[in-house]
């Protein structure tokens, strides 16, 4: 199904009364909790630098990093502990572990001429054309819209009934 399609089934499900911008908006949070509820394979892409820091504007989750220069797998940990090591993050030397700072991945000790290929999971732009598709596989499309209907009757403060259509979901 195309938008336009999720947009009817939506409608058709009691919802014709909203206006196409809000039916719009159901379905898009609809199509994200459908593809934010596991890790997808067809939700990876893969980005590689020749110098890191770089930024990933549709970062969801970083799955792996490679320091493809000195063929080595960097570990992923949390920005405070690498600050806890090195305050102004100061050394340098062939990289052994990645962090991130809001989406922008960076790498300890820091290094501008390691080649970093990073894996990762990545948040789909909205659907807005009447002829954009979901990236989610066609069998799942009714999902979209199942979980529209849940978010619908949430703002609705229909909560039992959403609580139900969720289990259902």
């Amino acid at each position: 199904m195309d938008f336009t399609a999720l947009k009817t089934e939506f409608s058709a499900r009691g919802y014709d009364y909203l206006a196409d911008t809000r039916q719009g908006y159901y379905v898009n949070r609809g199509y994200h909790e459908c593809l934010e509820r596991h890790p997808w394979p067809f939700c990876e892409k893969e980005a590689t630098a020749q110098t890191a820091p770089f930024t990933l504007s549709d970062l969801r989750q970083v799955l792996y990093m490679v320091d493809t220069t000195n063929d080595q797998v960097l570990t992923g940990d949390d920005q405070r502990t690498v600050r806890s090591w090195d305050p102004d993050l100061t050394s340098t030397g062939n990289p052994y572990f990645w962090y991130l700072e809001s989406n922008e991945v960076n790498l300890y000790p820091p290094n501008t001429s390691a080649a970093i290929t990073c894996r990762y999971l990545y948040v789909p732009a909205d659907l807005s054309g009447g002829t954009d598709t979901p990236i989610l596989p066609t069998r799942y499309h009714t999902l979209i819209v199942d979980r529209a209907v849940v978010e619908a009757l949430k703002d609705n403060d229909e909560y039992s009934t959403s609580r139900e259509a969720r289990s259902y979901w």
